[in-house]
């Protein structure tokens, strides 16, 4: 019973990994760009939407003039964390990227486990888009 429990998980695994990706994880894009706002729904309890959404334009603006704790809110306006922001994995892998290079010495914040959290995520060629992003928008900062 075992023997077939392990074999049927071996492929399992197995054909998972040979399978073609499916079209809805196409190559994402490798310019940056400002975190996408959905849209708030009617009743908005608590004006969640309206704060997780007010300041990304501002943010990221801030964010490409190098501005640390915008360069964090706009990486975590990416990561998928808000219901009412488009996630990119890819542009919050790299945005982490970004933040290690950049941040202040003295800072406590814990962008190292941050970084290991968001470009863990990724399959191999989505951390080298995220890789090519981040370069691209260090070299914007500078």
């Amino acid at each position: 019973m075992l023997k077939r429990i392990i074999s049927t998980l071996l492929a399992t695994t197995l054909m998972a990994s040979c399978s073609p990706e499916p079209a809805s994880q196409a190559q994402a894009s490798v310019e940056p760009a400002p975190p996408v706002a959905k849209p708030c729904p009617e009743r908005d309890p608590y004006s969640a939407c309206m704060a997780d959404t007010s300041n990304l334009e501002t943010d990221y603006q801030k964010a490409m003039q190098g501005d640390y704790l915008a360069q964090r809110n706009t990486a975590w306006s990416f990561s998928g964390s808000s219901p009412y922001v488009e996630a990119d994995p890819v542009q919050a892998c790299a945005w982490r990227k970004v933040i290690m290079v950049s941040r202040p010495t003295d800072a406590r914040f814990t962008d190292a486990e941050q970084l290991r959290i968001e470009c863990g995520k990724l399959r191999p060629d989505e951390v080298a888009s995220a890789e090519e992003l981040s370069a691209r928008i260090l070299g914007a900062i500078s």
